[in-house]
């Protein structure tokens, strides 16, 4: 259950990101502000690549909302 936390932090920043049109090379400053903001994070998914993997399944899981409510 812990590491679903953890994933849901990843996935909330990258979502952040994404929304407010940074970045994704970002994704690893935004992890250590909230590490020094005492948020417990995961270490190993504040890469570029993570980012992008997450960004690519949030857009995918988005758009097969989108077209199955039409």
């Amino acid at each position: 259950m812990r590491y679903i936390a953890f994933a849901c932090r990843v996935f909330n920043t990258v979502y952040s990101l994404a929304k407010r049109c940074r970045a994704f090379s970002d994704i690893e400053d935004e992890i250590e502000l909230q590490i020094r903001n005492g948020v417990d994070m995961v270490v190993g998914l504040d890469s570029l690549k993570t980012a992008v993997k997450i960004a690519d399944h949030i857009a995918k899981d988005i758009k097969n909302e989108i077209f199955t409510q039409t």
